[in-house]
């Protein structure tokens, strides 16, 4: 694996994440993975970032 995702990888993605939301979430998953840049750190809720809108975020499409 290097570089950036496939369409065809990014549809896996975009459709894991479609059912992780939708079947595992309670309120939050705060997640952290090395790389060689340096530490990521993902966070999914069912909320925005306090101080943030709704519209600072790109909406995935559904999974196909």
């Amino acid at each position: 694996m290097n570089g950036s995702l496939s369409d065809e990888e990014f549809d896996v993605l975009n459709g894991l994440l479609h059912r992780l939301s939708e079947h595992d979430l309670d309120q939050f998953l705060l997640w952290k993975l090395r790389t060689t840049y340096g530490k990521v750190y993902i966070s999914i809720t069912r909320g925005h970032w306090f101080g943030s809108s709704d519209e600072a975020y790109d909406e995935l499409p559904p999974p196909r």
